[in-house]
């Protein structure tokens, strides 16, 4: 029997790693930042966990690999050690990493405790080596917290405002929000107790701050579509399954406390739904969403019929506003079109195709596409980017400064695309080796 294999491609910046073990420091310890496409190949699975504009986490078969300059040495030590029993089924599905996506990289993992056991929902937060040096804060702070505080999202905006997304099937979901990091960290705490078989514990607060903000949403009944809150520069988004197949199954909530960039809202802002409140974007409130990206002060998202869907303010600011422009965003005239979401009609060898992954980073946009050939019985396959390129984050060499349309990536030609990362100013793809193909 063959064995599966995968292959992990990278393009764009890269920071290199401190000295320490890794199983990909042959494709990341150099000296340069600045990174052409790089290619690892791996028996299966490859799976993105985590990244940020400075750091990444990969999981290869069983083995977590770290790249990046966020944690320290003793940070990934003890990392390493304290996932090196967990298989990577349960490390995937599991855990959730999370970061500010322009702050110093990986800041926090959580993992779920599970009421029908008992078992106790897990924080770690690593501390900037800022924090460690200038107040002696420690590396690692570990905590343990009630099962019933059941958590199932956490996302941070650049500005450092936290959102958190509680709540259970069937039960009303709550979204608690917190003006800043440190609001948040003493919130768990309050609800938490040091976990001493770890690191470092600090004695909890026994009240705790109260959130800056607090919503509650309808009870979510869709079990085949995951829940998603993700954060972008200025904005949060909240995807909540509302109902089954075939009849309406998703709803996708923003809002933001910088009413400045409205369009990254993807819906006006009046005084029924103010821009920081979390509220339907209207024209997706019919469409069963599957996947939603975004980064910078730009959205995306993938419909179960795989139309993409772009919105927001293009690559933010520019020192070359005529000339970085989406060619995409633009408004065509067409009757009925949307003030602010843009339906992408995305082709291959000009055949109309299905979108099935987007990443979004900071001013770039990266997609894979497929359309069925001879009757279904065969799939041509095409990855396409737009945006910024400077730093080689489309794919398509060092010297594209700026791609205002989407344009296909000759690399991924024919290639099934397991996932895209996107973040800050490079792009991360995971495809089935060729040789697996034949």
């Amino acid at each position: 029997m063959m064995e599966s294999i995968m292959e992990l491609y990278h393009f764009g910046i890269v920071y290199s790693p401190r000295p320490r073990p890794m199983r990909l420091s042959d494709m990341f310890n150099m000296p340069t930042i600045l990174t052409p496409m790089k290619r690892f190949s791996h028996k299966a699975p490859i799976r993105i966990l985590y990244q940020s504009w400075c750091d990444a986490l990969i999981l290869t078969d069983s083995v977590l690999n770290y790249v990046g300059t966020g944690l320290s040495q003793s940070q990934y030590d003890h990392l390493e050690a304290s996932y090196a029993a967990r298989g990577p089924s349960r490390l995937y599905e599991e855990l959730h990493f999370f970061a500010n996506p322009l702050g110093e990289g990986l800041r926090c993992i959580y993992e779920p405790g599970r009421t029908q056991s008992n078992s106790t929902g897990w924080f770690e937060f690593f501390n900037s080596t800022f924090l460690q040096r200038k107040f002696g804060a420690p590396g690692n702070e570990a905590y343990r917290g009630p099962a019933e505080l059941d958590i199932k999202g956490i996302a941070i905006a650049s500005s450092g405002r936290v959102a958190v997304y509680l709540g259970s099937e069937g039960e009303s979901i709550k979204l608690e929000e917190f003006d800043c990091e440190a609001r948040f960290e003493d919130w768990v705490r309050a609800h938490a107790v040091p976990d001493s078989a770890l690191l470092h514990p600090i004695r909890p607060n026994q009240t705790g701050p109260q959130a800056t903000a607090s919503n509650m949403f309808p009870p979510s009944t869709q079990q085949q579509i995951k829940s998603s809150l993700i954060a972008t520069s200025t904005t949060f988004f909240l995807l909540i399954p509302t109902g089954n197949l075939p009849n309406k199954s998703t709803l996708l909530y923003s809002w933001t406390p910088d009413p400045r960039y409205r369009k990254i809202l993807g819906r006006p802002i009046t005084l029924d739904t103010p821009a920081g409140t979390p509220c339907p974007i209207p024209y997706l409130s019919e469409t069963h969403i599957t996947k939603v990206a975004c980064g910078g002060w730009l959205a995306a998202a993938i419909s179960l019929e795989g139309e993409l869907y772009v919105w927001g303010e293009g690559v933010g600011p520019s020192l070359r506003p005529e000339e970085e422009i989406f060619e995409f965003l633009k408004d065509t005239g067409e009757e009925g079109e949307d003030e602010f979401i843009k339906v992408v009609d995305v082709k291959i060898d000009g055949q109309p195709a299905r979108v099935t992954n987007v990443g979004v980073g900071i001013g770039h946009i990266v997609i894979a596409a497929e359309t069925d050939e001879n009757g279904g019985n065969e799939k041509k396959r095409a990855v396409f980017a737009a945006g910024k390129g400077e730093s080689g984050q489309l794919g398509l060499g060092e010297s594209v400064l700026f791609v205002g349309k989407l344009t296909e990536v000759p690399e991924f030609r024919g290639r099934v695309v397991r996932e895209i990362g996107c973040a800050g100013w490079s792009t991360w793809v995971v495809v089935d080796s060729v040789e697996q193909m034949k």
